[in-house]
């Protein structure tokens, strides 16, 4: 496969008066990342890139480079917690594709040029970022440090003197453990073992049930919630087990509260969510829906792992958040 082209030549959009943080970086990697992996991934086969080539201004380059290895180490844990989470939702058959992560910072080269989706770049302002992924990493990249143009060609530009490796003498190794510094603020982290994805191993530490309400949920986009007789945008998450339907929906379920949204359009329980003791929320479908960027089978009885701050698309026309 070649390589993955990014969303609008990888640039982030963000206040640029803020300066270009280590949290903002991470960020913009990460939902690039994302983005790939919804790409690339279909009903049968989880995909994502392992190769990212990512560049920053001058000024922006110099600020963060000292936190280089952190920002790695950050993305990597947060990539596996993403592709475990998956691939016990629906790709309980996948393994490893590449050995390794690959990802290279770079200064955007003064007078030089730089392609994204066959798209030349000839300057980089503060505060945005380009990347270049691909599926796996190619080892001349490895060897020779150099970026690649997402059509697979060598990028032509003004001559560059090579980075140096990256200066980590002084970090405390157990800081980085498992990032190795290549030249030219280049980092190689190994590929985690996605075989076991058992309940006991990816469960997060038991939280105490909260005093309240659990969360909430808001309709981001279609009808919102009917609550005696009103039409509300949110609503409190009321039990650990809660079922989403539409206004003529009559079932009734002992026990387990159900949300009703105001349209004709979902007419059965259509999604239950429940709250796990670890604080994980899990979504199961009767009817069509995506929760977390993942699609359910009508009635299948699969569930998927969601977060705060995830969303399920119901019907694929009404949007729900988690909050």
């Amino acid at each position: 496969m070649g390589l993955f082209k990014s969303s609008r030549a990888g640039f982030g959009t963000r206040n640029e008066t803020a300066g270009m943080t280590r949290g903002v970086l991470v960020e913009l990697i990460y939902k690039e990342f994302i983005r790939q992996l919804e790409s690339e991934t279909t009903e049968d086969q989880l995909l994502f890139p392992a190769s990212f080539n990512i560049y920053l201004s001058s000024a922006d380059f110099e600020k963060r480079k000292s936190g280089f290895p952190f920002t790695v180490k950050e993305l990597v844990n947060r990539f596996n917690k993403e592709i475990r989470r998956r691939k016990r939702a629906k790709y309980p058959d996948y393994v490893a594709h590449s050995q390794f992560w690959f990802f290279k910072f770079c200064a955007f080269p003064e007078g030089g040029l730089v392609v994204v989706e066959g798209r030349a770049h000839e300057s980089l302002p503060d505060g945005k970022i380009l990347i270049q992924c691909q599926l796996i990493p190619e080892k001349e990249i490895k060897d020779l440090n150099l970026p690649v143009s997402a059509s697979g060609k060598r990028v032509v530009t003004t001559v560059v003197n090579p980075a140096p490796v990256a200066n980590t003498s002084a970090i405390n190794p157990q800081a980085i453990k498992g990032v190795t510094a290549k030249p030219g603020y280049a980092y190689v982290v190994e590929f985690a073992d996605f075989e076991d994805v058992s309940d006991d191993a990816f469960t997060e530490p038991v939280k105490p049930v909260p005093n309240g309400p659990l969360g909430k949920l808001e309709v981001l986009d279609g009808p919102g919630f009917l609550i005696d007789g009103r039409e509300v945008i949110e609503v409190d998450i009321p039990s650990r087990e809660v079922y989403i339907s539409g206004k003529n929906d009559a079932s009734a379920i002992a026990g387990v509260p159900v949300l009703r949204l105001n349209t004709d359009e979902v007419a059965s329980t259509h999604v239950m969510i429940r709250c796990e003791p670890s604080g994980m929320f899990k979504v199961k479908a009767n009817g069509p829906a995506i929760a977390g960027g993942i699609r359910l089978n009508s009635g299948s009885g699969e569930t998927v792992e969601i977060r705060k701050g995830d969303q399920i698309i119901i019907s694929d026309e009404i949007v729900i958040g988690l909050k």
